[in-house]
């Protein structure tokens, strides 16, 4: 009838093990937004999408390997698995979408400001050219006149 102290120890640094490993999951999900995101600011094609997809598959696996090696000594339990998907489902299935198009909005925002303002700098950088090159044409035949009179 008596649980035996090691088993409630056993039990709660499982659960701890549990959570750490969800947290694992959302990590990997918030990583996978990042692909996402950069998939729908820059668009390309499948071939590259492939090669993200082995990229962002193999930072995942080393990243829960290392997640393995820290939680429980490299042990490997069918429940820190099951914690790792559970908290990568948790983070897609509810701030995931969001996390997504809030990012991409404020990239491609931050990039159309700032193409904004290059094209307004290249534009005052162009009407000055006609006034730059009228100086320069006055100093060149100054300088022509000096070296004819030397």
């Amino acid at each position: 009838m008596f649980i035996s102290l090691n088993v409630i120890l056993s039990s709660s640094s499982q659960a701890v093990s549990f959570f750490a490993a969800a947290f694992v999951g959302v990590f990997a999900g918030i990583l996978f937004d990042l692909f996402r995101v950069f998939r729908r600011v820059i668009k390309h094609k499948t071939a590259l999408t492939v090669i993200e997809d082995i990229f962002f598959w193999l930072i995942t696996s080393v990243m829960a390997f290392a997640a393995l090696l820290y939680i429980n000594d490299g042990v490997i339990r069918f429940y820190l698995l099951l914690g790792a998907v559970i908290g990568f489902v948790i983070y897609f299935c509810t701030i995931g979408s969001f996390v997504v198009k809030w990012l991409a909005f404020l990239i491609i925002s931050a990039v159309s400001k700032l193409s904004c303002c290059l094209k307004y700098a290249l534009k005052k950088i162009a009407l000055l050219r006609p006034a730059c090159k009228s100086l320069f044409d006055k100093a060149n035949k100054k300088i022509k006149k000096c070296s004819h009179k030397a």
